[in-house]
């Protein structure tokens, strides 16, 4: 099956800048004041605004460059700025104006509780080593089939980061994977938990020793086979079944312990009871717990040496 995979830089614009702003409320329990400083960042486009830094630096520890630097030294797309350094501070100033709050409380005279929120006035916000500065973000697009993936991948020292939605949710329970606890199906080409005891997700075929997805491995007799190798093999039950017998059992044996062993021993019930619909449990809930899509690190081959 051919496997085509691009990855493409593309440098998007950011102002950032330092910004320290005071604030002050007169109440009856006197003058309350506030004072804020930091870095405050804004895209180039004037979509979007933050303190600290901007998100490519903080979610991927990406190093900002000059315009010089990226046209000398990367190929790549460079997106220009919309804004103009006037209008990116007059973004800055808004967005702090609106952002930055610190509330206070005290006693009235009535002896009561009050709370006062403290906002910067607009005249006393300074913002000062005003810096454009650029970010790569790197694309990629995995195409295997006529199936097709796309996300941002971002390259460590000694693994790839890849964020994307497709390729890190199973297939089959539609929970969140990570590197090591997935398999692309050979069938398919979508993504399923390796399978283990709450994850019983994916198969090796006996026949041609690949790895598929529950939605295309039979059995034939003891042997789990893959569709493409056994195409008329039997089914497999639905995965929480064996869970749910095992659960019946165990539910068997603590009601007979009950009966049979009185006494302080009675607590051994609870537990069998317990321990034998744990997972199932666990098995239904792993998806809920872990629904969100995670980022995929995978590690760099070493070459040999």
């Amino acid at each position: 099956m051919p496997v085509k995979v691009e990855r493409t830089t593309k440098y998007s614009p950011y102002f950032l800048a330092n910004y320290h702003a005071e604030g002050a409320e007169p109440r009856a329990g006197g003058m309350f004041e506030a004072n804020w400083s930091g870095e405050i960042w804004v895209r180039a486009d004037g979509q979007r605004a933050g303190i600290g830094m901007p998100p490519p630096a903080s979610d991927h520890g990406a190093r900002s460059s000059s315009l010089a630097t990226v046209l000398r030294e990367t190929a790549g797309k460079v997106d220009p700025p919309h804004l103009q350094p006037h209008q990116a501070l007059g973004e800055m100033r808004d967005f702090l104006s609106r952002r930055l709050v610190t509330r206070r409380s005290y006693f009235g005279r009535n002896n009561r509780s009050y709370q006062v929120a403290i906002h910067p006035s607009a005249n006393s916000i300074r913002l000062n080593s005003l810096l454009l500065c650029y970010y790569p973000v790197q694309r990629f697009s995995l195409r295997i089939g006529n199936v097709g993936y796309e996300g941002s991948v971002v390259e460590q020292a000694n693994a790839f980061r890849v964020d994307c939605r497709e390729l890190s949710m199973c297939v089959v329970c539609g929970g969140g994977t990570s590197a090591r606890s997935q398999i692309l199906c050979a069938l398919c080409f979508r993504p399923a938990h390796r399978w283990a005891i709450l994850s019983p997700d994916s198969y090796q075929c006996r026949q041609c020793g690949t790895w598929v997805c529950r939605h295309h491995i039979g059995r034939i007799g003891r042997k789990y086979l893959c569709k493409r190798c056994q195409p008329n093999a039997t089914a497999l039950w639905r995965r929480w079944l064996w869970y749910f017998l095992v659960g019946v059992l165990c539910s068997m044996l603590a009601g007979i312990i009950a009966l049979a062993v009185p006494g302080t021993r009675l607590i051994w019930a609870p537990a069998i009871f317990l321990s034998g619909w744990s997972p199932l449990l666990g098995l239904l809930f792993r998806p809920v717990v872990f629904w969100r899509p995670r980022a995929l690190v995978y590690p760099k081959p070493q070459p040999d040496t």
